[in-house]
């Protein structure tokens, strides 16, 4: 998170993703003190049938103590991610942060499971917000969510990160490639 100041008052430029997405998204409806955003893949459409079945098979990983295992399912399961990608995530410095912090994804994905996207509020978000999708992102739903932004949010710009998944702010296939901007 990013602080400036505008007439004395400070005023925070924000990247996030998934959950942190939605947060910052939401958030923006209640303060003026956000001056632009960063989306990157917030998961507004996740099938919630799913999602709650695999927030139910990681917390009992959790609970077993298998915790690496409960970060591969949270992973492959809801994110899509190949196994080129997971691979590239296990060889990273932050994969063993990753895994010591999966006991709270069933929280995020049950918070989630309830929260309903409604263009018609979203609307009214009008700072500068990039949305940010991951060329090679395999879920269909992340692509969903970015579009019912697009479509929404009156001062958004749309950037594809080429050949990225949706990790590409931890590395990535390359880190952080040229953004090409789509219409």
């Amino acid at each position: 998170m990013r602080r400036s100041s505008i007439h004395g008052r400070a005023r925070y430029s924000s990247l996030v993703i998934r959950t942190g997405g939605v947060a910052s998204l939401e958030g923006a409806l209640l303060t003026g003190r956000i001056a632009k955003l960063m989306l990157y893949e917030p998961p507004l459409h996740e099938p919630v049938g799913n999602n709650l079945a695999v927030a139910a098979k990681v917390e009992e990983l959790v609970k077993r103590g298998e915790l690496e295992q409960a970060l591969v399912a949270f992973q492959t399961e809801v994110v899509k991610q190949s196994p080129e990608e997971l691979a590239r995530m296990r060889a990273r410095p932050t994969w063993t942060a990753l895994v010591a912090t999966i006991a709270v994804h069933p929280r995020r994905m049950r918070a989630l499971a309830a929260y309903r996207f409604d263009a018609s509020r979203v609307k009214s978000v009008t700072m500068p917000t990039l949305l940010l999708l991951g060329e090679d992102t395999a879920s269909p739903y992340a692509r969903q969510s970015i579009e019912a932004l697009r479509s929404t949010l009156p001062n958004a710009t749309f950037v594809v990160l080429k050949g990225q998944e949706h990790n590409a702010m931890d590395g990535g296939a390359t880190p952080w490639p040229a953004p090409s901007p789509s219409s």
